[in-house]
């Protein structure tokens, strides 16, 4: 019988400690190997070269005699990671569900990352192919993705922006928000094209992001008689030529608040795009024509439950 590790192992914050999803069987087995990063190795073996101790043949082996230790907060400042890469079991539900509620929880987390932006996270996920991996293997992005630096690896881990897309994740389930990251279907292609796309969108509503026809009306929050005889006249006609157009603005005062009431009139969807998240509206003014519209269109945004509709989000 081998050593209980049990502990040590559940310092590795790349092994999950809740599971998320439903119907799970009572036992399963997952196999994988226990790691120790190129990175932290060198440090280790430096630290121990200048205490004039042994040193460690190779990570394989360190990480080994790491998880045998009998302190776990020794075991967790070596920063071991897992890589998991088989399931066993009896009706295991889909792995491709697991897989989408794990790969959006990192999508969200990985907003959460300072220094790192839309742009940066997008090429990020683009390079490795899933926000999933980016964290799994952080350690070796400076080898496989060319500028990323050692700050980049060492924001990542980051187990409080890890809690808090569980978090938000728990939130949007509770609330009937869809989650779209950048490998979803429903995520908006054209936006998907973009270099600055956000890596996650949070919506509520029934419209198609990837309609057809999608027109875009905004303008001055001060909106004269003539803007807003516009709004309603442009789509009155629009709609009787292309009836399936989706018309997109930001719910603000003025123009963007007509162009959503007036494609409400005329039976089009619309969408409202959102500087805040969607546990509140903004303006409140606009709430009644916000629930109007989860009926014929939605409302969507990038930002977490809790965002303020500060200036620089819109």
């Amino acid at each position: 019988q081998g050593d209980d590790v049990t502990g040590n192992v559940k310092t590795i914050r790349s092994i999950p400690l809740v599971l998320h999803g439903k119907g799970y069987p009572e036992t399963f087995e997952i196999r994988g190997e226990i790691l120790m990063p190129w990175v932290v190795f060198e440090e280790l073996n430096k630290e121990r070269e200048a205490r004039e101790e042994p040193l460690f043949a190779n990570p394989r082996n360190a990480a080994s005699g790491t998880l045998k230790l009998q302190n776990s907060s020794i075991v967790a400042s070596r920063k071991l990671d897992a890589y998991l890469y088989y399931l066993l079991g009896d009706n295991l539900p889909c792995v491709s569900a697991m897989s989408t509620d794990e790969e959006r929880i990192y999508s969200i987390a990985l907003t959460q990352i300072p220094g790192v932006g839309h742009i940066g996270a997008k090429r990020l996920v683009d390079g490795m192919g899933s926000a999933t991996d980016v964290f799994r293997y952080r350690t070796e992005l400076p080898d496989r993705l060319p500028g990323v630096n050692r700050a980049v690896v060492a924001a990542l881990d980051s187990p409080q922006a890890l809690k808090r897309a569980e978090q938000e994740y728990e939130f949007a389930r509770n609330n009937r928000i869809s989650c779209f990251t950048l490998a979803d279907e429903d995520y908006p292609s054209r936006l998907r094209e973009c270099d600055d796309a956000p890596v996650v969108l949070f919506f509520k509503g029934k419209a198609n992001l990837n309609a057809l026809h999608i027109i875009n009306m905004v303008g001055t929050r001060n909106a004269t008689d003539y803007g807003k005889h516009i709004c309603v006249s442009f789509l009155q006609e629009l709609q009787m030529q292309c009836p399936d157009v989706l018309v997109v603005s930001g719910l603000a005062y003025g123009i963007d608040i007509n162009a959503h009431r007036s494609a409400l009139s005329v039976e089009l969807p619309t969408v409202g795009v959102l500087a805040h998240g969607l546990d509140r509206i903004y303006p409140s003014l606009h709430r009644k024509t916000a629930i109007d519209m989860l009926r014929q269109g939605g409302l969507l945004t990038e930002f977490l439950s809790g965002t303020n509709p500060d200036k620089h989000n819109f």
